[in-house]
């Protein structure tokens, strides 16, 4: 297992989807709003056409890159694979390490997630490190769209690292 393959299947987990153009072609991409210089130096490693939003920056991978993603789901269905989890403790650090550049509050040491399997898989992946982490969630709750409409948002599930004396 590349540890190229790991970053970026881990930056991908937080910020990624799939998607099929109108000429069939299939493409795994990921948005980031202000891209540091070393998820530029990713996604250049990786071959990555980028592409400038309105909200920032696209990364585009091709069908390669898809066939590496097609069994995920919508990000409430996402999931870290068995061939991932199975990697060793320095890959996982990297996996964790993009995943945290991604859906993370680096403030709290804490990964956010609306899937709960994600969730659970980056627990997992933090104990097979020698660290240890706890997943809480927060429920369902009212919120207002940008176009002003009201709806539910799904639960949100927080895995927190634990540091210092119980960390370990």
């Amino acid at each position: 297992m590349r540890f190229g393959s790991i970053a970026w299947y881990g930056f991908w987990l937080a910020e990624g989807c799939k998607s099929k153009n109108h000429r069939g072609s299939y493409y795994a991409h990921c948005d980031q709003t202000d891209p540091d210089e070393e998820t530029l130096a990713l996604f250049t490693r990786l071959g990555a056409s980028v592409q400038r939003t309105a909200s920032g920056m696209r990364f585009n991978l091709g069908a390669r890159w898809y066939r590496q993603v097609q069994d995920q789901g919508l990000s409430y269905e996402k999931y870290i694979p068995a061939w991932i989890k199975a990697g060793t403790p320095s890959q996982l650090r990297v996996l964790l390490h993009w995943m945290w550049k991604g859906d993370a509050s680096l403030a709290m040491d804490r990964y956010n997630t609306v899937s709960r399997q994600l969730a659970d898989d980056v627990q997992e992946v933090i104990l097979k490190t020698g660290q240890t982490a706890t997943v809480t969630m927060q429920g369902s709750h009212l919120v207002t769209l940008p176009n002003h409409t009201l709806s539910y948002s799904r639960p949100m599930y927080y895995v927190q690292r634990a540091h210092g004396r119980h960390g370990q």
